[in-house]
């Protein structure tokens, strides 16, 4: 993490908050027996060996990020599990599994990475489930060329610039989504075709998509707002 300021001080209490217990951690190395706690995340957040994951509910999760181990070859294809599992070590020592649904990508999570090229909202294990899709998920990651949302998952939210920048060539967001935000596809110079359920499609949606006409987006039957989409000729 960041290093954070400092300054001396006579008298304070000190609050450190890491994800796990520090291996080093030595609750007797304060000399002037100031107040230190350690609070720590450990039920909070946590990984599938790739993936790393927050715990939003008693039942779902969001992706937060990867693991700066993470192989190229578990990148390339990467595939958002539909549901996965956390192992918690009780006071008593004993394990409780917990499994959770994986229902949002967090803002920024995989920004301007190059080692994505495809990718796969996975449904398996889950009779249908909503999902959501943070501002810039996916912005800037110039080899990302095919996104697949399993039928049974239904993308409900995309954040704007959530696929900026990308070479996706064509994309389904058929499911609950509502409205396509602004420059939620901005600068895909290869994207020819889009298939959704919007009602909204919002300012700049698919800004400078060069290779993109009016014609290769369908939308809802009572789609209903274009808003400012023609201001830029290059959308369409």
């Amino acid at each position: 993490e960041d290093p954070v300021s400092s300054v001396k001080v006579s008298d304070a209490s000190l609050l450190l908050e890491a994800v796990t217990v520090p291996s080093t951690w030595n609750e007797n190395f304060n000399p002037s027996n100031l107040k230190v706690e350690l609070n720590y995340f450990e039920n909070e957040i946590f990984d599938d060996g790739k993936l790393i994951y927050k715990i939003i509910d008693s039942s779902s999760v969001s992706v937060i990020g990867i693991l700066p181990d993470a192989t190229p070859a578990e990148l390339r294809d990467l595939v958002i599990p539909s549901t996965v599992k956390n192992t918690v070590i009780n006071d008593d020592d004993t394990t409780t599994e917990n499994t959770y649904t994986v229902s949002s990508i967090i803002d920024n999570c995989f920004k301007d990475r190059k080692d994505i090229y495809t990718v796969r909202l996975s449904g398996d294990n889950v009779a249908e489930k909503d999902f959501v899709i943070g501002n810039h998920a996916f912005d800037g990651c110039r080899m990302l060329n095919s996104f697949v949302v399993d039928s049974n998952v239904k993308i409900k939210k995309a954040g704007v610039y959530s696929f900026a920048e990308t070479s996706l060539v064509e994309i389904d967001l058929k499911g609950n989504l509502l409205e396509i935000p602004s420059y939620c596809f901005n600068t895909c110079s290869q994207l020819k075709k889009v298939s959704s359920s919007a009602l909204i499609i919002s300012s700049f949606a698919f800004n400078n998509c060069t290779l993109l006409s009016f014609e290769d987006v369908s939308f809802a039957d009572s789609f209903s707002s274009l808003e400012n989409k023609f201001l830029e000729t290059s959308c369409f």
